[in-house]
């Protein structure tokens, strides 16, 4: 199977590409190219967290109002991936369709001015966050920093210090263009790499033989899991350890790897986050090779 073919018509949007000129920027690069703008759960999920929904929802989306069918929602990161835990198989598509509908209805709504579709949704969103918010939903913070130490702590504890070095010598290249991210990228794409992802995913209820599949042929299942551990990698290389000490912070950063996940199931990911998009790419072409 080629990564190539695999991959989605759509540019996901990270959430600093949808106002003002960077929209205008995205829009541009994603028209020309005849694709599709996709706008992750994620995003959704970071709106919700700031208490004013109906707010942030119109002042993200109001750019895109201009064409509403360029515009389509993603399944959710859990959705996903439980229908590839039973299958074994790479999920039919990230789109969520009926969510695409309501937003398009949002967007038709916005170009007119009428703001009362998105009223109307605010109270879902109040019960959202309210069980996002639960001990290990997505608001959790504490829970999921504690899930990520244990990937980066195997990073201290099993590597050697010349891998660390030439690692973070690639990470604090500051050429311009930014260069990808290629040798984390080889690395988490190493057999003994995609061994230890292999008992991860057997300890969370995949079976053997679709963790197997999942991570040795294109899923998002596989996407989410090595860009997780691209990111364990980076922090090692940087000597960055994960502590309860600014949380929320570090709960973003890794909402900005469900970016990079997604991104890396479709053609493209447009990003104002320059480490997301240097490990993205990086990511990119080390499937390219194995995948060719």
């Amino acid at each position: 199977m080629r990564y190539v073919d695999t991959l989605e018509n759509f540019f996901v949007l990270d959430k600093n590409a949808l106002r003002s000129s960077n929209a205008t920027k995205a829009k541009s690069v994603i028209d020309s190219a005849n694709m599709g703008a996709l706008v992750i759960d994620t995003t959704f999920i970071e709106q919700i967290r700031t208490g004013k929904f109906v707010d942030q929802c119109e002042k993200d989306l109001r750019d895109w109002d201009d064409k509403p069918d360029r515009m389509s929602i993603s399944r959710g990161v859990g959705e996903l991936m439980r229908e590839e835990l039973c299958s074994g198989k790479r999920a039919v598509t990230v789109v969520d369709n009926l969510m695409t509908r309501d937003i398009r209805i949002l967007l038709s709504g916005s170009a007119q001015k009428k703001m009362i579709q998105l009223q109307a949704v605010e109270p879902n969103a109040i019960i959202k966050t309210a069980r996002l918010r639960k001990p290990g939903g997505r608001l959790d913070a504490a829970f999921y920093i504690e899930l990520f130490k244990n990937r980066l702590d195997y990073w201290y504890k099993c590597y050697l210090p010349a891998i660390r070095e030439s690692i973070r010598s690639e990470v604090e290249d500051k050429a311009v263009p930014p260069v990808p991210l290629v040798k984390i990228g080889t690395l988490v794409y190493s057999d003994r790499v995609i061994d230890l992802l292999k008992n991860d995913l057997a300890a969370t209820g995949f079976s053997r033989e679709n963790a197997e599949a999942l991570l040795t042929t294109p899923s998002f299942t596989g996407m989410h899991y090595y860009t997780m551990e691209a990111y364990a990698i980076m922090l090692w290389a940087q000597g960055v350890r994960l502590d309860r000490v600014n949380l929320e912070e570090r709960l973003n950063e890794l909402f900005d790897l469900d970016y990079v996940a997604y991104g890396l199931c479709c053609r493209g990911l447009q990003t104002y986050e320059p480490l997301m998009g240097r490990l993205e790419q990086g990511l990119r072409l080390a499937f390219e090779k194995r995948w060719p």
